[in-house]
């Protein structure tokens, strides 16, 4: 069927319209679509932040559910304790009651006109009542003096535990080496005794060494000699004692603290065993202990547990070859089992690596300080500026795996790590190497502190503009051949001063024709004024003999006939085409010849005098800094003196403090005094504040657990000793020692709560111990049974520490 076109248009427009219509329809639709999913969306989003409002409470409710099941725990600990006490009370109070009625069924029974002796307070009644007791003795003796009744009363009034006059043979064994007797002192002490008829009051020697036996016996040590290579193509012999059973060790001597009642538990500790891994080189020897830090004093020398010791290398290497069995043990110590109560009970063990940076960096398989990675804690790159240095960046952590893949790598990829190295002590993680805290105390003092005020008070002595250079052999050196250049170029002008005369005396001789020949050859030289014909020439050592050839009348001449009378004019004239004019050629007669002779003179008398003031100058600057850089400035040693009152000594060797004294030094006092020498500055003020708080956190280094208050002081007490620093001392390096206390001090405090509960104080200590074992045992020529006698003296150290 055919429509018109004004049809066709109609039908498009009609379609045009429905199409517009059903879009309408559409968007409509769509629209309201879109209503009910915002509305949904929006539904959705407050369903979600009311679920994450709950979270947050439920959170917050079991954090506070949390807090008041800890404060319900203390408090069920209080109760306990405080039952325990009532108990004890209770018992006590019972026996008080029980020997109160026996004493009163006593005093019934057989009553005494006398008063209880020990009640009496006025002396002469005393004295009466214990004359009487003598007299009424010696009837009973029998006679006035006697030998053995006076003494066997007294054996038997110990025996009765009525007043005791003897030590048992542990008693004896304990005092022996508490006060370090040896068999002649002890044998002479009881010489003593029994020249003077006094009561001994100690068992025999033999009683002693059956306790020594049982307490070190030989099943409980190897003490074993090897020859090894000692690096020069040679051998030497190394000799190593160990323990042998490190548990059953660990075992007695945490149950000896436990029946002295020395053991304690706190927040540092927890419910375990602190377990302390030392080691450090003093002397020859090689020492590593272990230590218990659940005691009063976990940081004495006398509660070091010595694990080994040998006279090698202090590497890991060394570490393992020599003492490998008694690591191997103490890598599967976990716990330790003792008696509580007749219960057999473990309590679980906690090692920490404990020890100088040194020590510490060999036993996890560091490079060290000097490395690139010098941090042991994290990947921090090392040798950078104070003035640079941002806290906290560049300080991603390490951990035990990343030692061992880094170990694996090679070159700078291994980030300073030892490649195929591995920690020696395996039940010791990264986070429970305790930071060197003596060490970083001393180091930072020493370094930034001291150093610093000794390198002030030498520039404050010298009388240099520019800063007076570190000493060095190199300085010396230079300074000393400066010295003497300058000798020689006074001794050089005055060899030529006395020539000069010898020949201006020889001119004025030929004038006066009073020359005393030397009876040299007329024809060695041409002039008629040859000063060499006067015997005065012989002693003109400046100038030499030689002639040149005149290049006007070709005649030959001495150099000194010709008026080459200077070093630069011998020179020249020596070099090759050199032009030469004789006097007769210059037309210069006698008299001019002395006159030039006497300019040079007073020329060369003013050299002299410039010369001298030179070497003088340069002697007296020599001497000045051997003298500052000997410590001998005025001001240097006014600073030694302050250091000095205060007791502390600079080692001759090392020229720095040992721990003690450095304690003293961080005293405010002292910091005071010592700094109050230079003139007042924002450098001297900054380095006296930073002397101030590196004491204040010296003092925070404690053998104990820390407060929330004290660990926020330390945080602070840290932040205030760097910026201090940065004021001064932008221009050195950040040390790993410095680094450490920045970064990682604070974290190890977090977490265990304490910082020096173990510290490297111990180990330190024990070096002059074994130096006066060693001095006690030097008449013994074998190194093995000396090195026997040493380390069975040190179990007997621990022993008597642990039980006394």
């Amino acid at each position: 069927m055919e429509y018109s076109i004004g049809e066709t248009i109609q039908n498009l427009i009609n379609e045009r319209d429905e199409a517009i219509r059903r879009l309408s329809e559409a968007r409509i639709i769509f629209q309201n679509n879109m209503r009910l999913k915002c509305v949904e969306r929006d539904e959705m989003e407050r369903k979600y932040l009311v679920s994450q409002e709950e979270i947050k409470k439920g959170n917050q409710k079991i954090i506070d559910l949390q807090k008041l099941a800890k404060l319900d725990k203390k408090e069920i600990e209080r109760l306990q304790k405080d039952v325990m006490k009532q108990r004890k009370y209770l018992r006590d109070f019972m026996d008080k009651t029980k020997k109160e009625t026996l004493k009163r069924d006593e005093k019934r029974n057989n009553p005494s006109p006398l008063k209880d002796y020990d009640v009496l307070r006025n002396a002469k009644v005393m004295t009466e009542r214990v004359d009487k007791g003598i007299t009424a003795m010696r009837s009973i003796a029998g006679q006035t003096h006697s030998k053995f009744f006076y003494r066997h009363v007294c054996e038997r009034l110990d025996n009765q535990q009525l007043q005791k006059f003897k030590f048992t043979a542990y008693e004896s064994f304990q005092l022996y080496h508490d006060l370090n007797f040896t068999r002649s002192q002890m044998g002479g002490l009881k010489k003593w005794f029994s020249t003077h008829n006094m009561m001994d009051p100690f068992p025999s020697l033999h009683k002693i060494r059956e306790i020594e036996g049982t307490v070190a016996s030989k099943e409980m040590y190897t003490v074993t000699q090897k020859q090894v290579p000692d690096g020069n193509g040679g051998k030497k012999t190394v000799t190593t004692a160990f323990l042998n059973n490190v548990q059953q060790f660990m075992n007695d001597r945490v149950q000896q603290l436990i029946d002295s009642e020395k053991l304690g538990l706190d927040g540092c500790t927890k419910d375990g065993i602190w377990l302390a891994i030392l080691g450090d080189k003093g002397a020859d020897e090689m020492k590593v202990c272990i230590a218990v830090g659940n005691v009063t004093s976990p940081n004495s020398s006398h509660n070091l547990i010595p694990l080994g010791v040998f006279n090698d290398d202090e590497s890991a290497e060394k570490v393992m070859e020599h003492l490998g069995p008694a690591v191997e043990q103490l890598n599967q110590l976990i716990d330790v089992e003792v008696d509580i109560c007749n219960e057999r009970v473990k309590i679980p063990v906690q090692q920490y690596l404990v020890g100088d940076m040194k020590f510490i960096y060999s036993m996890i398989g560091h490079q060290g300080a000097s490395a690139a990675c010098s941090c042991l804690y994290c990947y921090s790159p090392g040798r950078q500026k104070i003035g640079t240095y941002k806290r906290g960046e560049n300080c991603t952590p390490r951990t035990e795996d990343g030692y061992l893949l880094d170990s694996n790598k090679c070159g700078a990829a291994r980030k300073s790590v030892k490649e195929g190295s591995s920690f020696i002590f395996k039940q010791v993680p990264l986070e429970r190497i305790v930071p060197s805290s003596m060490h970083i105390l001393q180091g930072l003092a020493q370094t930034f502190g001291f150093t610093i005020l000794k390198k002030l008070a030498d520039e404050k002595d010298s009388s240099e503009t520019t800063p007076l250079p570190k000493v060095s052999q190199k300085l010396k050196k230079e300074g000393k051949e400066e010295v003497e250049r300058a000798e020689n170029d006074v001794c050089n002008i005055d060899d030529h001063i006395f020539s000069m005369e010898c020949v201006s005396k020889s001119i004025e001789n030929i004038i006066l024709k009073k020359i005393d020949d030397s009876g040299i050859d007329e024809g060695e030289c041409s002039s008629k004024m040859c000063v060499y014909r006067d015997k005065i020439m012989e002693n003109a050592d400046f100038f030499d003999a030689s002639t040149l050839k005149c290049n006007g009348c070709q005649e030959t001449h001495h150099s000194v006939c010709s008026g080459v009378w200077t070093s630069e004019e011998m020179d020249q004239k020596k070099k090759p085409g050199a032009f030469f004019l004789c006097f007769e050629c210059l037309n210069c007669n006698a008299s001019k010849r002395l006159e030039s002779s006497k300019k040079l003179l007073e020329s060369l008398q003013s050299e002299r005098i410039r010369l001298v003031k030179k070497r003088d100058d340069v002697k007296q600057k020599y001497e000045k800094r051997l003298e500052i850089w000997s410590g001998n400035g005025e001001t240097r040693k006014q600073l030694e003196s302050i250091w000095k009152s205060f007791g502390a000594d600079i080692s001759a060797f090392k020229q720095d403090f040992c721990g003690n004294h450095v304690q003293k030094l961080l005293d405010e006092d002292a910091i005071k005094a010592y700094c109050s020498i230079f003139a007042h500055s924002p450098e001297i003020i900054h380095i006296e504040q930073f002397l101030i708080h590196l004491g204040k956190f010296q003092k925070l280094c404690v053998a104990r657990e820390l407060t929330d208050f004290e660990i926020s002081t330390m945080k602070l007490t840290i932040d205030d000793i760097w910026f201090h620093l940065q004021k001064f001392a932008s221009h050195l390096n950040v040390t790993p020692k410095l680094h450490v206390l920045l970064e990682h001090t604070v974290q190890f405090v977090e977490l265990h709560r304490t910082l020096a509960l173990t510290s490297e104080q111990s180990i330190e200590s024990i070096h002059a111990i074994v130096n006066r074992l060693k001095m006690r045992y030097r008449t013994e020529r074998d190194e093995l049974r000396r090195v026997t006698f040493i380390f069975r003296s040190l179990l007997f150290n621990t022993h008597v520490n642990g039980t006394c």
